[in-house]
């Protein structure tokens, strides 16, 4: 409500002030202002799980992903292919000693 007394008003400001002084809270905390998210506490020490990137690193790491790609859809068109007799399976004797 409206205070029509100034003294009263002068009181009401003083407390005001004097709480804001002792860092206290001026009004009570509603039940939705108490509720600490899980793992908001800031005690997870672990690593982070993404980096501060800066758009320098997103250009170098879009021209390493760029470079990949490239690669491997000239691996797959067979560009680098020397031998085309050549074959990834290792039979018998050589296949027990490459292990």
């Amino acid at each position: 409500g409206q205070v029509l007394d100034d003294d009263a008003m002068g009181k009401a400001l003083e407390e005001v002030n004097r709480k804001k002084r002792e860092g206290l809270e001026l009004r009570p905390k509603l039940e939705e202002e108490k509720f600490v998210k899980p793992f908001a506490d800031n005690r997870n020490v672990g690593p982070r799980l993404t980096p501060d990137w800066t758009p320098e690193m997103l250009d170098e790491e879009g021209k390493k992903r760029g470079r990949a790609q490239a690669w491997a859809r000239k691996a797959r068109a067979g560009e680098f292919v020397k031998d085309p007799y050549e074959m990834l399976a290792i039979e018998g004797a050589i296949q027990a000693y490459s292990i």
